[in-house]
């Protein structure tokens, strides 16, 4: 899974879509619901990356339902962070928003300030940008 979102960061979407296939054909096996949920959340930022929105947007909640099922918290957040960038670039900014808030309720239970920095500047952009998609490609650095 490493794999495939190192090369869907590269856009090197087909050799990613090949490294996803042989992810699942080897979760499929294993049935770890846990990992399948994950493979959702990256087969979502496939599509996303392809530009297939609605797609993205299905495997997405299909992926978060399990996560919030039988994942771990800290892969919850993490899924919930970037669903909701990707929904805050894309000027769905409510939606996005909602997510990041999903998010920052795990992190404080978890005592992730890392992640709680992350989610508060990417919320300050977007409440900032005026309904617009805010720019979020990486966190401002705080120097």
């Amino acid at each position: 899974m490493n794999r495939c979102a190192a090369l869907n960061g590269l856009g090197r979407y087909g050799e990613s879509a090949d490294a996803l296939r042989e992810a699942r054909q080897a979760f499929d096996v294993l049935e770890a619901r846990e990992n399948l949920a994950l493979l959702w959340i990256y087969e979502g930022n496939l599509e996303h990356g392809l530009g297939h929105w609605s797609r993205a947007q299905d495997l997405w909640e299909r992926g978060l339902s399990e996560l919030r099922d039988h994942g771990q918290p800290h892969d919850l957040a993490r899924a919930l962070v970037g669903v909701g960038k990707s929904c805050l670039e894309r000027g769905e900014i409510e939606s996005g928003l909602a997510r990041l808030e999903e998010a920052a309720t795990i992190a404080r239970r978890l005592g992730n300030i890392p992640m709680l920095t992350e989610i508060q500047d990417y919320e300050v952009r977007a409440k900032a940008s005026g309904g617009r998609p805010p720019q979020l490609s990486s966190p401002r650095s705080s120097s």
